[in-house]
């Protein structure tokens, strides 16, 4: 649930990555709101309040967590050849 659901909903989209350029100031207020305040009632603000229930009442999560994510980053960016 915390990689199929939380990971893919926190997940940059194209619309954000257009904010980025044009209006930065709101992407960091976008970003402020999904990491801290998560007062807005977007999916993402939403799946963050989810990971962060998660995280703070199951046992381990965080750890599940921290090492997918590590491990994903890592298979990212290996090269070609170490991902036989």
């Amino acid at each position: 649930m915390i990689v199929s659901i939380g990971l893919n909903l926190l997940k940059t989209t194209t619309t954000e990555f257009e904010l980025i350029r044009t209006q930065p100031e709101e992407f960091v207020h976008l970003a402020l709101d999904t990491c801290d305040k998560q007062e807005s009632e977007t999916v993402k603000t939403q799946a963050a309040k989810l990971l962060e229930v998660m995280c703070d009442g199951i046992d381990d999560s965080i750890t599940f967590l921290v090492t997918f994510c590590t491990q994903a980053l890592s298979y990212a960016l290996a090269g070609e050849e170490e991902k036989v």
